[in-house]
């Protein structure tokens, strides 16, 4: 009898997968446009970059990326920045986090431009954001990746 019953959770999540399959499938013969991939590819990079920061930082933000971030004079001079491209949002978010400050979220009105109007973020931006999660975070790391950024560092 618990054989049966296993088989059925099995076959009921094997169709479970077949639909997100065929609904992943769905999506991206959707975009069959270029402009669309360029528009979804940076949200998709932004929400991972995100959540992986949350991850090794135990906060939970809506958008790391966000740049717009109000601190009290003394706590920012109190900080050693390094970088100052894309790798800056990563670096002040593991700092702050570090010193266990409390972090206030509000919601902003934006509107964001198109690479015609100057976005200038490419991949190796998201590329180096994730560097730099590595690096600013390494010591919450499990030991295996603390070892790794250890020799690349």
């Amino acid at each position: 009898m618990g054989g049966c019953h296993c088989a059925t959770i099995w076959c009921s999540r094997i169709s479970v997968r077949k639909r997100h399959v065929a609904f992943l499938i769905a999506i991206l013969s959707s975009i069959s446009n270029i402009q669309t991939v360029r528009k979804i590819l940076p949200i998709l990079g932004n929400r991972f970059l995100t959540f992986l920061s949350n991850m090794f930082t135990d906060l939970n933000l809506t958008d790391m990326e966000c740049c717009y971030k109000v601190f009290r004079r003394k706590i920012i001079q109190s900080i050693d920045l390094k970088e100052n491209r894309f790798g800056f949002e990563p670096e002040i978010v593991a700092k702050i986090a570090q010193m266990r400050l409390r972090i206030f979220e509000m919601g902003i009105s934006y509107y964001g431009r198109t690479y015609a109007k100057g976005k200038k973020i490419v991949i190796k931006d998201g590329f180096r954001a994730l560097y730099c999660i590595f690096r600013y975070n390494a010591h919450r790391a499990p030991l295996p990746l603390q070892f790794l950024l250890f020799f690349k560092l």
